[in-house]
């Protein structure tokens, strides 16, 4: 069996999702009300990131060079989540944008964020500081702001949080300009910008982008990831609102789940680039079906499931650590170079089962308690209930 094989994903991401469910059983219960596929959801792509970085770590070992794996399915794993992740953060703070008409108080908001952010983010900034010590004073500053920083120690996670960041600075300006149905001409510019990229050939996300230069990169990021990653959420929001419910309640029929499942499989099927158009609208159906609150067969309304997706931020931002520490760790005695596939696996199932009990520890002893209390989920109240299906 090669490294690249699916089978590995198939079998081991259940068991890490029972391992939460286990955890889920002798944690109190969080006390928040959120929208509990949407957070599912969260927990699945986490886990499916850390999938895809073991491919690339496996490869590390061999080359030297930390690069995409050399496969559409750990390919995809990577970075499909990430664009349902981005979707999650525009279609929920949309939400609450139209359900109070704006973000309230400004500065009030952005401290609720911070406190959300910040403290997990801070505890790995420090543990990576001291598995890497040999840094300038610049990089240091550059992890504390949130800044982008290559890494292997914790897998290069922290450009998404730069995103993250800059998307709630500019929250409020951007309801400003496109509140209600003005969304439309947001998503009509990203889509224009992505048409005049299309002609120069640059379709996904591939070393051409990087080589074109920076002002090319740099409009490609900015509008993969505002035009279409948080600007399909917004949508998505934004007729979530206005569109009749019981329109969304077909859509949550377990007998329409074919549907997105298809969906979720087509960037690998068709082989459709990372970050491209195509990979944003293709996603974007299985979102709609989540937010409507399909819950894949009950797998999204399971308990499992809601406390891998309650620990996701923290398991998002200390997975690449764990897997450097072990993988590291196992390269002294058992050189991954020379490992039989079976065994590389075995133990990265292992290294998964860490993940999610140090994501958790994290989440209990820091971020928790630096939530607001009693925070709310702002859409579908009659989706914040959980339904166990893993006994």
């Amino acid at each position: 069996m090669p490294v690249t094989s699916p089978l590995p994903y198939f079998v081991l991401a259940p068991c890490l999702i029972g391992v939460a469910g286990i955890l889920a059983r002798v944690m109190p219960p969080s006390g928040r009300q959120l929208n509990v596929p949407l957070e599912s959801l969260r927990g699945l792509c986490a886990m499916s990131v850390f999938f895809s970085h073991v491919v690339v770590s496996y490869f590390y070992f061999q080359t030297g060079k930390w690069t995409p794996p050399p496969t559409a399915f750990y390919g995809f794993l990577g970075p499909g989540p990430v664009i349902l992740f981005f979707f999650l953060s525009g279609f929920l703070f949309w939400s609450k944008c139209l359900a109070h008409d704006g973000v309230g108080n400004y500065w009030t908001f952005l401290a609720g964020r911070a406190r959300r952010l910040v403290p997990a983010y801070y505890v790995s900034v420090v543990i990576v500081l001291l598995l890497s010590p040999r840094r300038s004073l610049g990089e240091v500053a550059q992890w504390l702001l949130f800044l982008p920083t290559h890494s292997v120690v914790n897998a290069s996670v922290t450009w998404t949080l730069m995103f993250e960041v800059i998307f709630y600075l500019l929250l409020p300006l951007l309801f400003f300009l496109f509140k209600g149905y003005r969304i439309g001409i947001y998503l009509a510019i990203a889509a224009a910008v992505s048409w005049m990229l299309a002609r120069q050939g640059f379709v996904a996300f591939t070393p051409a982008v990087v080589r074109a230069g920076v002002v090319t990169f740099t409009v490609f990021a900015l509008n993969s990831v505002f035009g279409f990653g948080f600007g399909i959420g917004m949508l998505v929001a934004v007729l979530h609102a206005r569109v009749p419910k019981r329109w969304w309640q077909v859509l949550r029929q377990r007998r329409l789940t074919p549907i997105p499942l298809f969906f979720l499989a087509a960037p690998v099927l068709f082989n459709v680039g990372p970050y491209s158009a195509a990979e944003f609208w293709l996603l974007s159906v299985v979102f709609v079906f989540v937010v409507a609150g399909n819950d894949f067969f009950g797998f999204l309304s399971s308990k499992a499931a809601f406390q891998l997706g309650t620990v996701s931020y923290s398991f998002y931002i200390t997975h690449g650590i764990v897997l450097f520490v072990c993988s590291h760790l196992y390269n002294r005695w058992f050189p991954i170079s020379t490992v039989p596939s079976v065994e590389y696996w075995s133990w990265m199932g292992i290294v998964g089962v860490i993940a999610v009990c140090v994501a958790t520890v994290l989440y209990w002893t820091v971020e928790r308690r630096f939530m607001q209390p009693h925070a709310k989920s702002a859409v579908s109240p009659e989706l914040i209930s959980i339904r166990a299906t893993i006994p």
